[in-house]
């Protein structure tokens, strides 16, 4: 397990050959991004496949039931004063604690809501359509997995496929089928509450 950081330049190179990798097996007609950090690859990814103009793009959200915003101030502060190093163990210290987690007790459905527009809806809905699901990362899975199983409901008939950054745990509930990392890399986004 290790921690990869990547600033905002970074990001936009990491998402630039997300996207190339794509590119050589897949042609989506919709991409479809998770906010809020499949938003910010999303609109890239989406923006480097659209070479015809033809694509569509759409957001959607996913969170878990009763599941609450919170600001990041205070940690945020707290975290901004530690050693890397030490950010880096925290990290990987959740990510075994959630990995634990989810090995007795199977990631919880998220709520799906997706602002479709109505041309992206009805060309959905023909199906035949090869629709990508975009997020920073897989955890658990459980986000992925709950917005491949509403497109799958709502919409069936079309292929649906995943694209991250990266995979952290070794045995998600849904497999990405373009990823830059996997095998435990943690990754520091822009948006990051520990980025410096």
């Amino acid at each position: 397990m290790r921690v990869v950081t990547l600033r905002q330049k970074e990001f936009e190179q990491a998402c630039f050959r997300l996207a190339k990798d794509v590119a050589l097996e897949y042609s989506p007609d919709v991409v479809i991004g998770i906010l809020t950090g499949g938003g910010y690859l999303g609109r890239i990814i989406y923006d480097v496949l659209n070479d015809d103009g033809t694509k569509m793009y759409v957001e959607a959200e996913a969170h878990r039931p009763g599941h609450v915003v919170r600001s990041g101030g205070a940690v945020k502060k707290i975290l901004a004063i530690m050693p890397r190093r030490i950010l880096d163990l925290l990290r990987m210290l959740e990510s075994r604690l959630l990995e634990w987690h989810y090995s007795v007790k199977s990631p919880e459905a998220r709520d799906v809501s997706i602002n479709m527009p109505e041309n992206v809806h009805d060309r959905l809905l023909a199906g035949g359509c090869r629709i990508l699901v975009v997020d920073d990362a897989i955890d658990s899975g459980g986000t992925m997995a709950s917005v491949k199983d509403f497109l799958a409901g709502e919409y069936p008939g079309n292929e649906i496929k995943t694209a991250v950054i990266t995979v952290t745990t070794a045995s998600p509930v849904v497999e990405a089928d373009f990823s830059l990392y996997c095998d435990r890399v943690l990754v520091r986004f822009p948006w990051s509450n520990d980025m410096k």
